[in-house]
């Protein structure tokens, strides 16, 4: 008992100024006045919250109203105290839940009036107002993932921290390329979020919800954008979902395009946001980032903004956030953590016949994985002597030996999207469901090619042989240099092998291009087959070279060749924003994005 008295016992302490303090008086002060300045002290005034801000968002309707007002039920005050951990304690005088559990049959009536009459009568005594009162947050949980945009993941049911990790890890990626679009992200850390926060302040923002008068009574009884600013331009990704941040609970990254405009207004936001709230940053654990943005700019802003310059990784919600993919040497702090946690379980928790069920569980994956070498052709003795182990070695090992077929290179490093390299991978397999496969196992009796109405429809003809695709092939490749007409299938595959064998910028703007057709000549007929609607050839083409810049404007080696091809083909009349008559409908190019369909 003396021994841990004296360890509860602060006996001397060290001031700012470096003196020694030991009595008690001196200790106490000196504690009290570093706290006091740590949390700061009730603002005087405060700058009210916005209105026309608030009203951007999600407010309570009447059905939401009614359900936070209605009356409380025994259930519910029995519910919510069995939702309390046992060792919890839930009032000042520290008697556990559990002794509340137990003896619910005689005090569970009194409990159970004395929570319904503040209910009834909000005053609640300040003895119990020391207590977790867990009532009025579970009924906000009915509300809260309709008031909580998604952009905030935290302590909301439903949500998870991992969505945040994941979008975090997109947004960052190219932040150490060249030639890069101007990007810019903020990693703010607010200071002592839940001990700063101005009650005012949340009583406010209730308000402004619409939440009603009797429950902002009941937490104050308890307590005791830039989307719409035509000079902001969000970060790249983030305008269609409108992202400009991501919240967990005091970590904060904002996003916006890397100008100075943009940059200062997010912050200015935020500024706003903390004078209203009493929530300031951190200055010492926050930063900023620049993806593409010059030194000049980015020395200006980080001298008016005094925040330090970030670098790539860093740690966001305990994962490395990373431009790249995660390395090993990045992962391995985790993986010691984990292991160290995995064997202090094992030690401390696992009985001597657990242990060797989990020695046998290892063991027989030893033994898989000696049996995984012997099947690979890898003998052990050579396995323990090498220094280096390669995966791919075993798995190559393990599949055996194919022959490679002819077109890979036009698959393999395609820079176009995913959906249009897996549309060429299924033509170039003879896979696509054209009317000759369907006809062949009695699906359909129609075998005529939609798109040019004049022969039979198979993956040979819809590409490169019907009247309406070798127009489209024809114009695109005179664009990328090519004067020639369309070829059958089989002669067409051994040009385009032979043209992108290599890495040069001609060879990756081919794969694209010779991609983004087959998919879009494949939607086109989808189209037609499936919704009666229809594009002339040059809205098609249009289309493929527009998507074609862009994708290739994510590849800094590029460049130079997207700068010679910075126009539509030679006799192309369509305008720049052109509209095509659909089912006697004038349809413009953009609502033709809405029905892809494979």
């Amino acid at each position: 008992m003396k021994s841990r008295t004296a360890q509860n016992k602060i006996s001397c302490l060290t001031s700012d100024t470096g003196r020694l303090l030991h009595t008690d008086k001196e200790i106490e002060t000196n504690i009290c006045t570093f706290y006091e300045t740590l949390l700061g002290t009730k603002a005087v005034a405060l700058p009210a919250i916005e209105p026309g801000v608030m009203k951007m968002g999600n407010i309570l309707d009447r059905k939401d109203q009614l359900m936070l007002l209605q009356t409380v039920s025994t259930e519910e005050v029995r519910q919510a105290l069995n939702d309390i951990d046992d060792g919890k304690a839930p009032g000042h005088d520290g008697f556990n839940a559990v002794l509340f559990k137990k003896a619910w049959s005689i005090i569970g009536k009194d409990i159970t009036s004395a929570v319904v009459q503040f209910f009834d009568n909000p005053n609640m005594p300040s003895e119990v107002n020391c207590s977790s009162v867990t009532l009025i947050p579970k009924r906000m949980n009915g509300v809260m993932e309709k008031l909580v945009e998604n952009n905030q993941t935290a302590f909301v049911p439903g949500r998870l921290i991992s969505d945040n990790i994941i979008l975090s890890h997109e947004l960052v990626k190219g932040y150490n390329r060249k030639f890069f679009s101007p990007r810019c992200m903020l990693k703010i850390d607010m200071q002592k979020a839940y001990d700063s926060v101005e009650w005012p302040f949340l009583e406010q923002i209730l308000i402004s919800m619409n939440f009603p008068d009797q429950f902002v009574t009941w937490v104050r009884m308890m307590l005791k954008p830039l989307g719409t600013d035509l000079n902001f331009n969000h970060h790249p990704k983030c305008d269609k979902l409108n992202i400009v941040q991501l919240g967990f609970a005091d970590d904060l990254l904002m996003f916006c395009r890397g100008d100075e405009i943009s940059i200062y207004k997010v912050f200015d936001c935020f500024q706003r946001f903390s004078k209203a709230s009493g929530l300031i940053a951190n200055t010492g654990k926050s930063s900023i980032y620049f993806g593409g943005v010059d030194e000049r700019t980015q020395q200006v802003v980080l001298e008016r903004l005094k925040f330090s310059k970030g670098t790539l990784p860093f740690r966001y919600l305990g994962v490395p956030l990373s431009t790249k993919r995660i390395s090993v040497m990045q992962c391995t702090p985790l993986l010691d953590k984990m292991i160290g946690k995995v064997t202090q379980w094992t030690a401390k928790l696992l009985s001597y016949a657990s242990r060797l069920q989990l020695a046998s569980w290892m063991l027989k994956k030893i033994f898989k994985a000696i049996k995984t070498l012997d099947e690979a052709g890898i003998d052990e003795e050579h396995f323990r002597a090498s220094q280096v182990f390669s995966i791919k070695q075993v798995y190559l090992k393990l599949r055996g030996d194919f022959q490679k077929v002819s077109w890979r290179r036009i698959i393999c490093n395609n820079f176009g999207t995913p959906k249009w390299t897996f549309i060429l991978y299924l033509a170039l397999n003879k896979k696509l469901y054209t009317r000759d496969r369907l006809n062949k196992w009695n699906i359909t009796d129609q075998i005529m090619c939609p798109l040019c109405e004049s022969a039979n429809e198979s993956v040979e003809h819809v590409f490169f042989k019907c009247n309406y695709s070798t127009s489209v092939w024809k114009k695109l490749l005179g664009w990328l240099g090519y004067n020639r007409d369309a070829m059958e299938w089989t002669n067409e595959m051994t040009w385009l092998t032979a043209q992108v064998n290599g890495r040069a910028a001609q060879s990756h703007m081919v794969r694209m291009v010779v991609a983004a057709s087959v998919y879009y000549v494949w939607q086109e007929r989808n189209n037609r087959v499936f919704t009666s609607k229809q594009r002339t050839p040059e809205v098609l083409i249009k289309r493929i070279v527009q998507e074609v810049m862009i994708r290739g404007s994510m590849q800094s080696k590029l460049v130079i060749r997207l700068s010679q091809l910075d126009h539509y083909p030679v006799d192309f009349n369509t305008p720049l924003f052109s509209t095509d008559r659909i089912g006697g409908q004038e349809v413009s190019d953009h609502e033709t994005r809405d029905s892809e369909r494979l």
